[in-house]
């Protein structure tokens, strides 16, 4: 199942983008600030991506950091002409 899971998501993606855990979300009224619950879900994310080999671009660093980053992933391996 693991490998049939891993070549479906590479046939259906062309990228998947992970945020680490790096600061704690800002409290915008609508996102749960809760920093457990924040932790619970990141490994959880991090087990299923180790156990369907998924790739991943990590984004790292500041907002404007993991946006650019993005950006230029997309730029250089999405767009096609």
């Amino acid at each position: 199942l693991s490998h049939a899971m891993s070549v479906h998501i590479k046939q259906t993606y062309d990228a998947i983008f992970y945020l680490p855990i790096e600061f704690e979300p800002v409290d915008d009224g609508f996102r749960d600030c809760d920093f457990e619950f924040q932790t619970l879900l990141d490994s959880k994310i991090s087990s299923l991506i180790e156990r369907f080999e998924i790739d991943v671009i990590e984004l790292r660093g500041s907002i404007d950091d993991r946006l650019q980053t993005a950006l230029d992933y997309v730029n250089q391996n999405c767009i096609k002409a």
